[in-house]
């Protein structure tokens, strides 16, 4: 990711979660990330991004493709990029 505060590397773990990857990948390469920002933060817990993007100076969503299947392998331990999901859906993760 290149941010305004720096270049963020991530490691996409393909063989653990593949529709989760191939998800975030279909985004990535639509260019429906481009201009987007983290729109939460809560202080040692989690930066989220992903759902807005700046379109025309206005906070526009970034459109969601259908959600994709919970794949857990991984433990969102801090320095993991993952999908919010809703709390009572586990195959809820969109954008």
């Amino acid at each position: 990711f290149r941010t305004t505060q720096g270049d963020i590397d991530v490691t996409l773990l393909s063989s653990e979660a593949p529709q989760t990857v191939a998800n975030f990948l279909r985004y990535v390469n639509r260019g429906d990330y481009s201009q987007s920002f983290f729109h939460r933060s809560v202080r040692n817990f989690i930066i989220q991004g992903g759902g807005y993007r700046w379109v025309n100076n206005t906070a526009a969503p970034v459109r969601e493709d259908p959600p994709v299947q919970n794949e857990f392998r991984v433990s969102n331990t801090r320095g993991t990029i993952a999908m919010a999901k809703l709390g009572t859906n586990p195959t809820s993760a969109t954008n």
